[in-house]
């Protein structure tokens, strides 16, 4: 699914840029080029953003989550689990 149309950037190439760092809208823009022309998926994108840091919250067994504002304050998660592959045949794939 494409986040930024006007840039085509997909929703895959905007979670590696979130994954690998970018916090904010700006940051995710400067990493892949996503919300850096009219704006229309900011939103989308702040949304990438909060699912990706609520995610690693609850991973980390945080009792609170930062809102936007303390977020660009600095405060720090830890970083993300990514699922292994798992062989054919296996059952779940498991957090590494």
């Amino acid at each position: 699914m494409f986040v930024c149309i006007c840039r085509g950037v997909t929703e895959h190439q905007v979670e590696v840029a979130i994954e690998s760092g970018a916090t904010t809208v700006e940051a995710v823009s400067q990493a892949c080029r996503a919300g850096g022309d009219c704006g229309a998926c900011h939103g989308t994108i702040e949304a990438m953003i909060d699912d990706d840091f609520e995610r690693r919250a609850c991973t980390a067994g945080a009792g609170r989550l930062p809102l936007i504002h303390e977020r660009a304050r600095g405060v720090e998660l830890p970083p993300a689990k990514r699922l292994s592959k798992r062989p054919e045949g296996a059952g779940a794939p498991t957090l590494s």
